[in-house]
């Protein structure tokens, strides 16, 4: 039998397990959760791409799919931690405070492509040729779809200007590209959340381009295109050729939540196999003191 203390530390433990279990959620919270393990980086490049970071600073993990490869120069750093692909490789002497762990991207990869496709099949809300002047886009108070055929093209002072609440999402799927100069933006009023903004670019084109002086808040999801940045606030996802950070840009990636890295189990997962342990140790003890379940049991002598 269990002795008073141990049925106490079991029902500490249970209680503990309980109260650590994350409340269930029928769907993604935000645009970001549905990237899956694509969503953990700051900056990730897909299979067979290049990634060139000069004299850049990086806010966050930094991924590196397979059979691709990323050249961190000085005085580039990247405050995090770099996954790249067994078949990847990483080079350069800029700093990386987190590190290099290398693990199998290939899932990380897959999500990013699923998602992409998910989003393109999304049934739109709006639908634009093109944006190519200032524009405010008004959210409808949940997902918010923007078709656009042609391009997003902002010069001067002309800013992109999402207005709407915490609940809006915007996605947008552009078959055209994204070029931006002068001072423009993207901006987000009222409560919208860069981790529901998504800029999707939907099959092969035109690379993407920012410039100094630009920034752009939201996740750009670009599977099949070449990119060239200099300021984002979120997280950037390219698959071409080639995915350039300007010398001088800065990408502030999404805090995670959990704090840690992909295949590190949580907390929870972490307590509830410490209480099965628990368990099984005492239930060995408690055999071992009965004989019951050790040894089989034995006819007492007679006398």
């Amino acid at each position: 039998m269990l002795t008073k203390y141990r049925i106490f530390a079991l029902a500490v433990c249970l209680i503990g397990l309980l109260s650590s279990q994350p409340k269930a959620s029928a769907t993604p919270t935000t645009l970001l959760d549905s990237l899956g393990q694509a969503g953990h980086y700051a900056v990730f490049s897909l299979a067979a791409t290049y990634q060139n970071q000069s004299n850049v600073h990086i806010y966050g993990d930094v991924g590196v799919g397979p059979k691709g490869s990323a050249s961190v120069m000085a005085p580039s750093t990247v405050d995090g931690t770099i996954y790249k692909d067994p078949t990847a490789k990483v080079s350069g002497p800029g700093g990386i405070t987190g590190g290099i762990i290398t693990q199998n991207m290939q899932q990380a990869v897959a999500d990013a492509l699923n998602a992409a496709a998910t989003f393109n099949a999304m049934t739109p809300t709006v639908m634009l040729s093109s944006i190519l002047t200032g524009t405010t886009l008004t959210g409808n108070g949940g997902t918010n779809v923007i078709k656009l055929n042609g391009d997003i093209n902002l010069g001067g002072a002309n800013n992109l200007t999402l207005s709407g609440s915490a609940n809006d999402k915007f996605i947008f799927n552009i078959k055209g590209t994204l070029l931006m100069d002068g001072s423009s933006q993207v901006l987000l009023t009222g409560g919208v959340l860069p981790q529901n903004i998504l800029f999707n670019f939907i099959g092969t084109g035109k690379s993407l381009m920012t410039h100094v002086g630009n920034a752009v808040q939201g996740i750009i999801l670009a599977p099949s295109r070449d990119i060239t940045f200099h300021g984002l606030f979120g997280e950037v996802i390219g698959g071409g050729k080639n995915l350039t950070l300007m010398s001088g840009a800065t990408v502030t990636g999404f805090p995670m939540e959990s704090g840690r890295p992909p295949g590190v189990p949580d907390s929870s997962s972490t307590l509830m196999l410490g209480c099965l342990a628990f368990v099984a140790l005492a239930a060995m003890r408690c055999c071992c003191r009965s004989r019951v379940c050790l040894q089989p049991l034995r006819e007492k002598p007679r006398r």
